[in-house]
């Protein structure tokens, strides 16, 4: 939104807070960083402004993008908003076709996602439990690391009785490569590994 507005919005320095009462807790120094989503899903004032998006990770390298959210784009009931709004939408991990929580319409969840989480400057760990009427139970918990050679994330499921699937949403201007069983993020423009 702020690239179409015409703002370039900086993530160093004194535009970025560490606010972990928000659950958005930041790893990573200047330009280099990562935004982690451990909080609830929504405010609970604002449910319809919910997303299941539990242990979610943004990333930007060089300043630029690469782990991405769209957001939600449509505020009309139906799939579009479904969609934007669903955990296949963001970078976490999903089982089955089954969302985290069951969806109440356009604009309400049934049920919440509570997330633990241990958080200092290069390391997150990030755990919730998901179970229901409905629903698979499992245990997810995330570690997030972060050292000089870059990011390790690293998923570990408990009590699973289905099939996990783990996405990542990588920025338009950005394609993946797949070589000797490694996923590289390249920037279209120049060639270059942004993500390995």
């Amino acid at each position: 939104y702020a690239s179409v507005c015409g703002l370039a919005p900086s993530l160093s320095g004194s535009a970025r807070r560490d606010c972990p009462e928000t659950g958005y807790y930041w790893l990573g120094d200047g330009d280099d960083c990562l935004l982690a989503v451990g909080g609830d899903l929504a405010a609970k004032h604002i449910p319809a402004h919910a997303h299941a998006h539990p242990a979610q990770v943004l990333a930007w390298v060089d300043g630029c993008p690469v782990l991405t959210d769209t957001g939600v784009f449509e505020y009309e009931a139906g799939c579009a908003r479904w969609c934007a709004r669903s955990v296949q939408s963001h970078n976490t991990i999903q089982v089955d076709d089954v969302e985290p929580v069951r969806l109440g319409g356009s604009f309400y969840w049934f049920g919440n996602v509570t997330t633990d989480v241990y958080w200092d400057d290069n390391d997150l760990l990030m755990t919730y439990n998901v179970g229901g009427i409905g629903q698979p139970s499992y245990s997810h918990r995330r570690r997030v690391e972060h050292d000089a050679d870059g990011w390790i994330i690293t998923d570990d499921l408990t009590g699973l009785d289905g099939t996990a699937i783990v996405r990542f949403h990588i920025h338009p201007a950005l394609t993946t490569s797949t070589e000797d069983e490694i996923a590289r993020i390249v920037d279209a423009t120049t060639d270059e590994h942004a993500l390995t």
